[in-house]
């Protein structure tokens, strides 16, 4: 008798489940929803966006935050800042929340040909690295909660195109993908 309830309860669920691919709405698989800019970030002080933000729950649904702004200090994950020996790119530590701050890895490899970025929490550092033309980097946005309650992380591949010490400048290429806890950088 159990047997004839798993069998029917599992032709079941595979029915349903090609049902729902043929429709193109499986959430088992959900498509990747990448978003793709080339912005230009400053180090504080101008005026201008000095952040990346990765996470994009609430409007302005920009990339680009001042986190110098009282209401923007803690919505930003990637800054552009002066370092040592030269312009940096900082992770935001998340020191003042409970939640996972935001990563960055050095990609080392051709930005056009990465398709995912890695999952592990160890794969990404809090400290800054060096923004030079021609680097590529993983991003691990800061952990937030989603609308089910559900902690995420958004990942995302950045190429440096050209940097201004002097100005203090960074023109970045950045692909986001914007679902939750999806490493997937290219189209399937």
């Amino acid at each position: 008798m159990r047997f004839a309830r798993f069998a029917v309860l599992t032709t079941a669920l595979f029915a349903s489940s090609a049902l729902l691919g043929a429709c193109g709405d499986d959430s088992l698989f959900p498509d990747v929803q990448l978003s793709t800019d080339t912005v230009t970030i400053t180090v504080p002080g101008t005026g201008q966006a000095s952040a990346l933000d990765l996470v994009r729950l609430q409007p302005p649904f920009s990339l680009l935050r001042r986190p110098e702004l009282l209401t923007d200090a803690t919505e930003w994950d990637i800054a552009l800042r002066r370092g040592d020996a030269g312009l940096v790119l900082r992770p935001y530590e998340g020191t003042a929340s409970a939640l996972r701050g935001a990563g960055i890895r050095v990609a080392g490899q051709d930005y056009d040909r990465i398709t995912e970025a890695p999952r592990a929490t160890s794969a990404y550092a809090s400290t800054p690295l060096p923004a030079t033309v021609g680097s590529t980097f993983f991003f691990r946005s800061r952990q937030y909660p989603s609308q089910g309650g559900v902690l995420c992380v958004n990942y995302a591949k950045a190429k440096v195109l050209a940097t201004d010490v002097t100005l203090g400048t960074a023109q970045i290429a950045l692909v986001l993908n914007t679902n939750c806890e999806d490493e997937r950088l290219a189209d399937d």
